[in-house]
């Protein structure tokens, strides 16, 4: 009697394995594009700005059901001619923002004034632009009342603009180096018995002092990317020390000094080098 052969269980089919395999992979894809997004090549950059230029336009080989006016792109943006120089000047298309930024803030703050009895329509900022530095200046009593070094209401908001808008963007894409808050006086002495502080150098430390703690206290800045520093009358904008009080208002002022990261020139290819 022939033997009966035993039935062998039916492998069960691991359909699961397909969809998990699938996911995995398109994982890794998004990783892969997060970590290209991640650095900019600014050669490749430049060839695909040149690329895109012109027309006809680019969603036209996608889908010849679309016309150029649906895609909402009929032509690709104009590119400035600085920008295909090589070296391009990261650092002056960082101030150019700034610039306008501030310019933008300052127009507003005009109209701003207008509307409120008794505004001061001085309260402006200004920006100077070096190839090491951007120094966003707070002039006369824009931050501090006269001979104080009690921030004021107002004093607060422009600091958490300057910060919020001008510099930690900045500092979170490691552009900068250093910040520098540096407090500067005009060339009058202080009567005596109208403040606690006895001379200029005294005034212009203790306010870039107290500008900086406020920065401290709540921004993420690291104690060893800058500090503060009182030059009283010392480095006045004009060099005459100033003649009449919108020269003295403009000689007293905290300012904002951001440091260029000299290492985001290696990296963008810049032949500019740090001074001596």
């Amino acid at each position: 009697m022939a033997r009966s052969k035993k039935k062998q269980p039916e492998k069960q089919e691991e359909h699961w394995m397909a969809t998990f395999s699938d996911m995995v992979t398109l994982l890794l894809c998004f990783f892969v594009l997060l970590f290209m997004m991640s650095t900019l090549d600014v050669d490749k950059y430049k060839a695909l700005m040149m690329n895109l230029r012109g027309s006809p336009d680019i969603f036209e080989t996608i889908d010849s059901r679309y016309k150029i006016g649906d895609t909402g792109l009929q032509t690709a943006p104009e590119v400035p001619a600085e920008w295909m120089t090589d070296p391009s000047d990261w650092w002056a298309m960082i101030g150019q923002e700034i610039l306008d930024k501030v310019s933008e803030f300052n127009e507003n703050q005009g109209q701003a004034g207008s509307e409120r009895p008794g505004a001061d329509p001085l309260i402006t900022i200004t920006v100077e632009i070096t190839d090491a530095q951007i120094i966003i200046r707070c002039q006369g009593e824009i931050l501090f009342a006269t001979l104080s070094d009690v921030l004021q209401p107002e004093g607060y908001g422009i600091i958490d603009y300057i910060m919020s808008d001008l510099v930690m963007p900045r500092v979170i894409n490691r552009e900068i180096s250093e910040l520098n808050i540096l407090g500067h006086a005009d060339i009058r002495q202080i009567p005596a018995g109208r403040s606690k502080f006895t001379d200029n150098w005294e005034l212009s430390t203790a306010r870039a002092l107290e500008a900086w703690k406020y920065v401290r206290n709540n921004y993420d800045i690291p104690p060893s990317m800058g500090g503060a520093m009182g030059y009283g009358s010392e480095r006045p904008i004009h060099g005459n020390f100033g003649t009449t009080e919108d020269e003295w208002r403009q000689n007293r002022r905290v300012e904002f000094v951001m440091v260029r990261n000299f290492y985001m020139d290696e990296q963008a290819g810049t032949t500019y080098e740090k001074p001596a």
